[in-house]
């Protein structure tokens, strides 16, 4: 046997180990039968009309719905915390303070997030964070404690992180490579859109009104995502991505 040979076996032999621990790992005895994919690398303009045909319609309805009130729900804390925070009775200069603390759970929960994402399913996390979100920042609402404070709104960071980069992979997802672009381009403008009406909004709203009625819209809008995520959403998590919208 020459030198050469023994290479190739000895990297067969590595391969059959690596595959073996990938059956381990998913519980399987053989690995499926390997599908042709057709993909087209042809640049063509696709019509915002396309995107409501039979087969996207469930998925455009569910992620323009998403993006929309993500807008409101995303930017809420870290843009109107210093202005709950005074409104309930402390000064600027520690409510600016307690936003730095509160700040860092962007940096926290992004770091955390790349690591977790992968091993679940995309939708049912874009679900539980969205309801969470809106218990979180309930929950920011009704509190005066400082520590309490600190850790609700630090907590509401932390997890926005994970919701959104769950829905940032989602809505790439969802649809094929002809329609991708337009189909994600023209839901995330909207989620520019509802930052801009919701923020302006809720300033108003906690002028006259107080933090409590902001934060239970904003949980109202954690509840309509999470039920237009499960209805209208499919899942992705696992499949071929050019295979999810057969």
């Amino acid at each position: 046997m020459t030198q050469g040979s023994k290479r190739i076996l000895t990297l067969y032999d590595i391969m059959d180990k690596i595959e073996g621990r990938i059956k381990r790992m998913n519980n399987i005895s053989a690995f499926p039968a390997a599908e042709y994919v057709p993909y087209t690398t042809e640049e063509a303009h696709v019509p915002i009309s396309d995107l409501f045909k039979a087969e996207y319609k469930a998925r455009t309805v569910m992620i323009w719905i998403l993006q929309f009130l993500q807008g409101g729900m995303s930017f809420i804390i870290g843009t109107l915390a210093p202005l709950v925070l005074v409104a309930a009775g402390f000064t600027v200069i520690h409510s600016l303070l307690f936003t730095v603390v509160i700040d860092s759970g962007y940096v926290i929960g992004s770091l955390l997030a790349s690591f977790v994402l992968d091993r679940y399913d995309r939708k049912a996390e874009i679900i539980v964070f969205a309801i969470l979100l809106g218990i979180d920042g309930f929950a920011f609402s009704l509190i005066h404690l400082v520590g309490l404070i600190l850790f609700f709104g630090t907590a509401y960071t932390f997890l926005d992180n994970f919701f959104n980069n769950s829905w940032h992979i989602y809505q790439a997802e969802i649809y094929p490579t002809r329609v991708r672009t337009t189909g994600t381009g023209a839901a995330f403008s909207l989620s520019r859109i509802g930052t801009f009406i919701f923020l302006s909004t809720f300033v108003v709203i906690l002028d006259l009104y107080g933090a409590v009625p902001v934060f239970s819209i904003n949980f109202l809008f954690g509840i309509i995502i999470a039920i237009a995520v499960f209805i209208l959403g499919p899942k992705t998590t696992g499949k071929i991505l050019e295979m999810i919208s057969k």
